[in-house]
């Protein structure tokens, strides 16, 4: 193996990380105000996924300062932090 010219793996990123980036993008840049009310069915049909993914990036949103308001089906999405 010495001679092998291998490259390492790089780990793809999961859909739920995927929808977190976007998500966390739009809030920062503005793509989504902060009075802003969406659906999760909203938010999976503009990101093309399943409302799984949108669901649980929540807390990773509140935990990076961006919050969630969640109640059953709807978000409200506030910034709290742009850096």
């Amino acid at each position: 193996m010495e001679g092998a010219q291998l490259k390492p793996i790089e780990k793809e990123k999961t859909t739920q990380d995927k929808v977190y980036k976007e998500i966390k993008k739009a809030i920062l840049y503005g793509g989504i105000t902060s009075d802003e009310i969406f659906t999760e069915v909203q938010l999976a049909e503009k990101l093309n996924t399943s409302r799984t993914p949108g669901k649980s990036c929540s807390s990773r949103l509140d935990k990076g300062r961006l919050t969630c308001f969640c109640s059953k089906k709807r978000n409200d999405c506030e910034k709290t932090n742009r850096g």
